[in-house]
């Protein structure tokens, strides 16, 4: 938006005249031949025929929708190099692909993936994701990543995963937890959580990756694979219950906001 912004008195300015404006209002109102002001990073005016400031730049927006940005949930990003060769696959198949091919991923190619990505996701109108990154091999992958996230100047939840190998063997290394001290303390707008596959195994071996993030203070990213691979359906769910992860996300000191599942 650079080449769109002016000085307006001590305010960098622009302003959409003639947009169709989605608001998130009450009434969830949708305002037709509107005007929205932005003043630096913050949307300070929506209506019609809106005063600005002196030095305000206009953008005609005549025909465009405005409206807030989207957000994903799950996306695997540093997968964005590959995008379109598992697109008539099934999930199996995807992930037989994975655990013979994807070791050969080298920081380079995550960094590539995610930038490429998060221009992708800003192009769709998507302006927070969270990035499903289960192919964090090493912390140089992961440092990979967040210096595209960082690049790509949106706003990113890393779900820290790795899919070579079970959760306890990275989340509960000296690695991971400097990782996070040196690059995802209090570094808004990149956020971080776990993400962990509940396999079902009775003895609960995710169950010390719960205990990490519960030290740290971040969140757990879940899905939970079912009929594939030779798991039973749903024999990760109860697994969760079990553990007292749902609903009671106390039992391991998750609060339940911080627990995100997703089941497929």
């Amino acid at each position: 938006m650079s080449n769109t912004t002016a000085v307006a008195g001590d305010r960098m300015a622009t302003v959409f005249r003639h947009a169709t404006v989605v608001t998130i209002n009450d009434g969830r109102e949708v305002l037709r031949d509107a005007d929205l002001l932005v003043e630096d990073d913050r949307i300070s005016a929506i209506g019609h025929d809106l005063d600005v400031p002196a030095g305000t730049v206009e953008v005609d927006a005549s025909g465009g929708i405005l409206m807030p940005g989207m957000i994903d949930t799950h996306r695997h990003m540093w997968q964005t190099v590959v995008r379109g060769r598992a697109a008539n696959w099934t999930i199996s198949r995807y992930f037989a692909w994975c655990t013979r091919n994807q070791h050969a991923f080298r920081p380079d190619d995550v960094h590539a993936g995610n930038h490429l990505s998060a221009l992708e996701a800003f192009e769709a109108g998507i302006t927070t994701t969270v990035d499903w990154s289960h192919g964090l091999q090493t912390v140089e992958h992961a440092n990979a990543a967040v210096d595209a996230l960082e690049r790509s100047r949106g706003r990113f939840v890393l779900a820290y995963g790795n899919m070579f190998a079970p959760a306890v063997k990275w989340a509960t290394t000296e690695a991971f937890r400097d990782f996070v001290e040196r690059r995802l303390r209090s570094r808004d707008p990149i956020g971080l959580q776990l993400a962990i596959d509940v396999t079902g195994d009775p003895s609960f071996p995710e169950g010390p990756a719960f205990d990490v993030a519960r030290e740290l203070g971040v969140g757990v990213g879940v899905t939970s694979h079912t009929g594939i691979l030779g798991r039973p359906a749903r024999r990760g769910h109860p697994r969760i219950r079990q553990h007292r992860l749902v609903p009671e996300h106390r039992a391991r000191g998750l609060h339940r906001p911080a627990l995100l599942r997703v089941l497929a």
